[in-house]
């Protein structure tokens, strides 16, 4: 399944820290200062449709300890959380 957001967007995994089989995914639209934070959301690494620049993201892969600080900076620079329902 391929994902659309509609403002430009970078993407980073991890391994999720409770299911080995899962991954955690984090959805950055800088230009709307939001996230989505898709946690054991699905079992491989998902790219997304970026339709604005018309192109497909696929995300990066990084460590547990890096993807905890990405979302912890997220917040502290005043980056909103959006819950999303993703079928």
């Amino acid at each position: 399944m391929i994902y659309a957001f509609s403002h430009g967007v970078e993407m980073f995994c991890t391994e999720s820290k409770d299911n080995c089989d899962c991954y955690d995914h984090v959805y950055i639209m800088k230009s709307g200062r939001k996230y989505v934070l898709d946690i054991e959301g699905c079992d491989c690494i998902e790219t997304v449709c970026d339709i604005e620049n018309e192109a497909e993201v696929r995300p990066t892969y990084v460590s547990r300890t890096v993807f905890d600080l990405i979302i912890d900076g997220l917040d502290k620079n005043g980056f909103k959380r959006c819950k999303v329902d993703i079928y």
